[in-house]
């Protein structure tokens, strides 16, 4: 992933939020109910929720995503240092057991878990439950609704830009910035649709949130690249 590609995807990104910043503003709202609206978009945002939670909790799975190959585990797991030629890498999920990727894990018992995907699936099990609330329940979030837009758009901003505004030095900070972001687009899409009521609308900001879950994979591959190029440790088997 060249520097110039993951700036784009950043960019397109806040193009397509401040587009949605555009319709709540100047679009107005659709005259008349129409009953299927927000069954069908919390319909849509939920399996994507539900995607979201089964690739955090199995990141193995969808390790063909991201960038590292995987070596030949090594026998010892407590390892924090890649030796040279001596063994492979111990990968836990998509993490390598190296020292210089602790802040982006944390340990459970003796489970290793990623804090960036236990961070979006806390949000997307959080954002499931308020689907099921606010889309398919009696529920208004007027007259907050303005505000709920606002704290969403902030909660989707710091999960687009947590390798710039945030110093990940802990896994913590880490796993609440990604819940933030999923339960934040979540806020966003309950502001949009309850100010706009346009189910093309609202649509745009689910096809746009895989989008940016996209471009936060694409971020966290770069990020990751940066930590290897500055490791001093030689023959690393991390790339090819």
């Amino acid at each position: 992933m060249s520097d110039i590609a993951w700036k784009l995807y950043l960019l397109f990104s806040f193009v397509g939020l401040f587009l949605v910043v555009v319709f709540v503003y100047f679009e107005p709202p659709v005259s008349g109910t129409i009953p299927w609206r927000k069954p069908l978009v919390g319909a849509a945002f939920g399996i994507v929720c539900i995607l979201g939670i089964f690739a955090g909790i199995f990141p193995s799975k969808c390790s063909s995503t991201f960038h590292f190959r995987r070596g030949k585990q090594a026998n010892d797991q407590n390892s924090t240092l890649l030796p040279k030629k001596s063994q492979a890498l111990l990968f836990r999920g998509h993490h390598p057991n190296c020292g210089n990727f602790g802040p982006h894990v944390f340990r459970v018992g003796n489970a290793v878990l990623c804090a960036g995907c236990i961070g979006l699936v806390i949000g997307a099990a959080v954002s499931v439950v308020g689907v099921a609330v606010f889309f398919f329940g009696e529920v208004s979030c007027w007259p907050s609704c303005y505000l709920i837009f606002w704290v969403g758009f902030v909660g989707a901003s710091c999960g687009l830009l947590q390798y710039h505004l945030f110093s990940l030095g802990r896994s913590s900070i880490h796993l609440f910035v990604n819940a933030f972001f999923v339960f934040g687009v979540f806020m966003l899409l309950v502001g949009v649709d309850s100010i706009v009521q346009n189910a093309v609308i609202d649509f745009y900001l689910v096809t746009l949130s895989l989008f940016w879950v996209y471009t936060r994979i694409v971020l966290s591959q770069f990020d990751h690249r940066k930590i290897c190029a500055a490791c001093v440790v030689e023959e690393c088997e991390l790339f090819v």
